[in-house]
């Protein structure tokens, strides 16, 4: 079962292909308030732009309604091909924003940007690769269905 209310925001980087968590996406209950704040170490990234939507890499953007950079990246429910997208991701529940951007990744051809879902600590499962930097790590391939926990995301 899907229960989580953040997710990391990763970013690709173009030279390496390495993968940075940049940011976190986290909502206050089901439906919303939706909030997204860069994490500190995106200052320094090379070749790293800000998100137009969040041109500040400071403070907490705030939003009654999924931010629009995040929304686009949720599959239209008017697709031909929606019920097996959702079905192949392995989405229990459609309605749940979160659930669809965490198991797809959120993942579209004309950014580097990615999601993933978070998992504290003191989850049930440990991650299956870590992010940490945009290091020399191993890291999955773009577009992988992995989850994190907090511990290999710290920035």
């Amino acid at each position: 079962m899907f229960d989580a209310d953040q997710l990391f925001v990763l970013w690709s980087e173009p030279a390496q292909g390495s993968r940075c968590v940049i940011g976190d996406l986290w909502r206050e209950g089901k439906g919303g308030p939706f909030l997204f704040r860069y994490r500190s170490a995106v200052a320094g990234l090379d070749g790293f732009v800000p998100l137009p939507e969040f041109p500040n890499l400071e403070g907490v953007y705030r939003s009654a309604y999924l931010h629009g950079t995040f929304s686009q990246r949720l599959p239209s429910p008017q697709r031909p091909d929606y019920v097996s997208l959702i079905q192949g991701w392995g989405v229990q529940h459609p309605d749940d924003v979160f659930e669809v951007l965490a198991r797809s990744g959120g993942v579209q051809m004309t950014d580097r940007i990615e999601l993933a879902e978070f998992r504290s600590d003191r989850g049930r499962f440990g991650s299956a690769a870590r992010i940490s930097s945009c290091g020399n790590e191993a890291r999955p391939r773009l577009g992988e269905r992995r989850s994190w926990n907090s511990a290999s995301a710290r920035a």
